[in-house]
């Protein structure tokens, strides 16, 4: 999953500078599709700077502001952040 977001991420990691956002319109809700997008951002020293989440699919925005969180702590944070959305658009039965 990496391998199929790196080469965007590191274009847009090329052409951003410091303050730039990079806004991602993600339809998938799969963990591992998530994650993939999350640690593809991290790699190419992005960090999430917003998440929300529709019925129809989740938007990331990232940023280059350097954080101190670790790969794996971007994608809990990310996942909790979509979940929790997700959930309150879902009323149930």
């Amino acid at each position: 999953m990496i391998a199929q977001f790196s080469p965007g991420m590191n274009g847009a990691a090329r052409l951003l500078n410091s303050t730039g956002k990079l806004y991602v319109r993600f339809g998938e809700f799969s963990e591992p599709g998530l994650a993939g997008l999350v640690r593809a951002a991290h790699r190419a020293s992005f960090s999430v700077y917003s998440v929300s989440a529709a019925v129809t699919g989740c938007s990331f925005i990232f940023t280059k502001e350097v954080r101190d969180d670790s790969e794996d702590a971007e994608v809990f944070h990310a996942m909790d952040e979509v979940g929790c959305q997700f959930r309150a658009l879902d009323p149930g039965d």
